[in-house]
């Protein structure tokens, strides 16, 4: 459905009075993400995460690489000619609070993409717009639409953020972090709502997140991405059960033990900070913060491989 070939992008950035130069964010990262599957990017911020997510579905235009959906390539499609992919692909963004506008009620709120998308019909936009307040369980829908974001929780306004999303029946849905900027109490309902949605509206879902420990429950494969590329992707209980990079492993001890009795058990953890896109280091990008780096990690880029089926790692120990 969405296949991500190779594709780079960059932004500009300010160097004071010395102009501005541009920084590789996302660097020759390949993906796909088939029909009715879930797939799991993730990483600590800073990543590029979120970049790919926009690039998945054209917001961003790529430095170089090809983008593909429905095996038609959009990579250079102007505007004008991407209406199919704006109707059918949509994303949630990662903050609620600054994700919808506290000038519009949650009805006008939801029901602004069917006017966009030419919906005329005033009882049918209605019909719609409570159709899609039910299935992310805001209900009665009639109350909800009437109400404005400063009078809901944060799981709410996630949840009018995914209603909106779903309004024009999408078949590609980008999740970016839609848990993280909300309460514990309602990260497992707003999980539980999507994963519903998925399966009802038969969607495509690509759900980014720095949590691998949510991933379980909710996606079939994972990508893992580092400072632009993905160093790690296979099966989702494969990755967790047997991680192969370092990187991977560091992330999954990092996840809180629920049981007491490990609560001491020494794990070996990232140390450090992600360094700048604007210095990336020479050889295996992640070798200042590996403790198992050997000298041809410092002068040499490991390649993703496929060391099994379906199982792919770029690490110069496979």
């Amino acid at each position: 459905m969405v296949v991500l070939e190779n594709v780079t992008a960059s932004y500009s950035m300010r160097r004071g009075l010395m102009g501005s130069r541009s920084v590789k964010v996302v660097d020759g990262v390949s993906l796909s993400i088939s029909e009715n599957e879930a797939v799991a990017l993730v990483g600590e911020s800073g990543s590029g995460k979120t970049t790919v997510g926009k690039l998945s579905i054209r917001l961003l235009k790529p430095l170089s690489g090809r983008i593909f959906y429905d095996g038609f390539d959009v990579t250079h499609l102007p505007e004008s000619r991407l209406g199919k992919l704006r109707r059918e692909t949509r994303m949630i963004f990662q903050d609620p609070y600054a994700s919808l506008n506290p000038y519009m009620s949650v009805g006008e709120f939801v029901e602004e993409p069917l006017l966009v998308h030419g919906v005329e019909d005033k009882a049918e936009r209605t019909e719609i717009v409570y159709k899609a307040l039910e299935d992310v369980r805001l209900m009665p829908p009639q109350d909800f639409a009437q109400k404005y974001p400063h009078m809901l929780s944060g799981g709410q306004r996630q949840r009018v953020a995914i209603a909106r999303a779903i309004v024009l029946k999408p078949r590609y849905l980008v999740a970016d972090e839609p848990v993280s900027m909300i309460d514990a109490s309602s990260r497992a309902e707003v999980l539980e709502v999507l994963n519903t949605l998925r399966k009802g509206y038969r969607m495509a879902i690509l759900y980014i997140s720095h949590d691998l420990a949510t991933t379980r429950y909710f996606a079939d494969r994972v990508a893992v991405m580092y400072l632009g590329r993905i160093v790690e992707m296979g099966g989702i209980e494969e990755i967790l059960s047997e991680p192969l990079h370092p990187y991977t492993q560091g992330l999954i001890a990092s996840i809180p033990e629920p049981d007491p009795r490990n609560r001491f058990v020494e794990r070996e953890t990232i140390q450090g900070e992600l360094p700048s896109p604007q210095n990336i280091p020479r050889g295996c990008r992640f070798h200042p913060r590996c403790p198992k780096a050997f000298d041809r990690c410092r002068v040499e880029d490991p390649p993703l491989r496929e060391v099994r089926r379906g199982r792919w790692v770029a690490c110069h120990l496979y």
